[in-house]
């Protein structure tokens, strides 16, 4: 809903409810994807999808669809799951993206070819708009975003933590700012807005001029003083972000690139949920955000739409189960699989520091882990094959 710090405050209210292990909790509310008309000035529901929230839209390039991450939760097992969905803007349908599973913090290429997402805050990949196999973009990085001609990408290098651009066809790398997030490359190619959170500064938008190639041209440019998630106009003049104050939980926000104060733009004024995630269409008509929808509200949170039936998760012949959860000493970690491939594992704390790494485990086997760990929330990451399993561990 993937690891720095500043990735779980960005996510704070789903992993609230996941550290919580409430699936009661979770079900009185949703978030789903909202469009606010600019020239109308009027919001509507266009995303529903049962039992799961809807975050981090992402407009296609011809304005019809938009793309973004659906995450549920298995109570059952104690597992959040997610998937990449696009959904029809006009009808609300939302359906999944083969290829697109696990994914997080979805965007559509320029080109419409190409759907990139970050896969439990390590992975980023992209797959066909239509659905197909993904591709391995880059290993330890986050929050991908595409040049203007879809040739190259901007993401958060977990490694450093701090910003760099990406060619996609020699993979060669360029850095841009010491460390941020949330990073949105203008649609005239001038401009990498972001986050900033370097030392002497927390949070806010900040933007930097580079060339053709992402190459940084002089320092950085601070817009506002609070605020994430950037997201440019089609002009590249002016930045929306969301952004929270103490008697507001969230709302959308605009601020001039050239300066000035920020503007509210659009948002639920509720006092217990915000609304996140916004992203302009490229007509530049609409913003796309996630806002809450609470089904036994008779304002405008409540549900608009007949909701789509929860289809996030694929048949599951690959299982983990976790004996000893919450533990004071170790968990007893079950691998039970159909397939007879090797299993790897790999355990990281909430900032998204491996503690733990395993290759070669055997299906249907037993491992013991986490005697030394200290107390804490771990997500324990198991792969086999194409299928991924995350699982939560809780250390008293």
């Amino acid at each position: 809903m993937k690891t720095n710090t500043l990735r779980f405050i960005k996510w704070a209210p789903i992993l609230t409810v996941l550290l919580l292990s409430s699936s009661m909790l979770y079900a009185q509310f949703n978030y789903d994807i909202y469009v606010y008309d600019i020239k109308k000035g009027k919001t509507r529901q266009v995303s529903s999808i049962a039992n799961q929230g809807e975050y981090n839209s992402s407009w296609s390039p011809n304005g019809k669809m938009i793309t973004h991450e659906a995450v549920g939760y298995n109570a059952t097992e104690d597992l959040w799951y997610q998937n990449i969905f696009v959904t029809d803007v006009e009808s609300g349908e939302s359906t999944p993206v083969k290829g697109g599973e696990n994914g997080n913090d979805a965007t559509w290429s320029p080109d419409g070819k190409r759907i990139m997402f970050d896969v439990w805050w390590w992975y980023i990949y992209s797959v066909p708009a239509h659905g197909g196999e993904p591709t391995l973009l880059r290993e330890a990085a986050i929050s991908g975003d595409w040049s203007p001609n879809s040739e190259r990408i901007v993401f958060v290098d977990l490694n450093t933590y701090g910003i760099k651009t990406m060619n996609l066809k020699d993979k060669s790398e360029t850095s841009v700012y010491c460390c941020g997030d949330n990073p949105a490359w203008s649609p005239n190619g001038q401009y990498i807005a972001f986050m900033d959170w370097s030392p002497g500064y927390y949070d806010g938008i900040w933007i930097i001029k580079v060339d053709k190639n992402g190459n940084p041209l002089g320092a950085p440019k601070q817009l506002t003083t609070s605020g994430s998630q950037p997201s440019w106009s089609n002009n590249s003049k002016t930045i929306i972000y969301s952004d929270f104050t103490a008697n507001d939980p969230g709302n959308i926000y605009s601020v001039s690139i050239y300066g000035g104060l920020p503007v509210k733009v659009c948002g639920f004024d509720n006092p217990d949920f915000g609304d996140y995630d916004p992203c302009y269409s490229n007509n530049g008509q609409y913003i796309a955000f996630s806002g809450a929808t609470l089904p036994d509200d008779e304002n405008h949170c409540k549900s608009q739409l007949v909701a789509t039936p929860g289809n996030l998760q694929v048949k599951d012949n690959f299982k983990i189960n976790v004996l000893g959860n919450p533990s004071k000493s170790d968990f007893n970690l079950n691998f039970n699989s159909s397939s007879p491939e090797s299993i790897s594992l790999r355990i990281m704390d909430v900032k998204g520091k491996v503690v733990f790494n395993q290759t070669g485990i055997q299906p249907n086997s037993e491992l013991k882990v986490g005697n030394d760990f200290s107390k804490g929330f771990y997500f324990v990451e198991v792969r086999q094959g194409n299928q991924r399993k995350v699982v939560k561990l809780i250390k008293n």
